[in-house]
């Protein structure tokens, strides 16, 4: 389905509104994915912000690298949002580990 986007459609955002000709807000990214989700059997329907966390904490035991990590988030500063944001069940020892990723 991306290949078959058009031309003058592939250098705007995937989660862009064509009626209205704009990009798609926070909450209506939110709702498309969790609809795409319900489409596909997914149970639960957890929070967009939770299936992000699960992601980057299967990365990161995967043994992906800071700048994998930083690339596939989006964040700027990867190791300090990561330990600070998507650690939180994790002792000192794990977090100081993590941040010299």
């Amino acid at each position: 389905w991306f290949q078959r986007r058009k031309r003058k459609d592939k250098d705007k955002p995937l989660w862009f509104i064509f009626q209205k000709n704009r990009h798609a807000t926070y909450d209506e990214c939110s709702k498309a994915t969790h609809m795409i989700m319900k489409q596909a059997g997914i149970k639960d329907n957890p929070p967009v912000t939770s299936i992000r966390k699960s992601s980057m904490t299967k990365a990161i035991d995967q043994g992906a690298n800071k700048q994998q990590i930083n690339r596939f988030s989006r964040h700027k500063q990867g190791s300090i949002i990561v330990q600070t944001n998507y650690d939180m069940n994790l002792n000192d020892t794990i977090r100081q580990r993590l941040a010299k990723l």
